[in-house]
């Protein structure tokens, strides 16, 4: 499992018009992150790079919080062009980004 940050998430769900096959899943935006720390690749470039990806529908209930930290189980597989890629196909919920920057309070009251 590798933790990720869910930026955002989508659900669709639409009859294709020429095979009138029914299309449905879960689409995710996330980075591959679960910290937010500034990152500076090089001189040129900085941040985090939003990856895509699409899940089956049933998925959509693991989605607690977004932006969201999770745990996510990913696969090798090859996408169209027969290039080796990393899908996400499973999640499993941490935390909300508002609970990354909580500071525990050390008075006691």
């Amino acid at each position: 499992m590798e933790k990720i940050i869910i930026l955002h998430a989508r659900t669709y769900n639409f009859e294709d018009k020429q095979s009138k096959q029914l299309i449905s899943g879960l689409k995710i935006a996330y980075i591959l992150n679960d910290d937010l720390e500034p990152l500076k690749i090089d001189d040129k470039e900085r941040g985090y790079s939003i990856v895509e990806s699409s899940m089956p529908l049933e998925l959509a209930g693991k989605i607690s919080s977004v932006p969201g930290v999770y745990d996510a189980k990913f696969v090798s597989t090859t996408n169209a062009k027969k290039q080796i890629v990393q899908k996400p196909v499973d999640l499993t919920y941490i935390c909300s980004i508002p609970e990354l920057f909580v500071i525990p309070s050390t008075s006691s009251k």
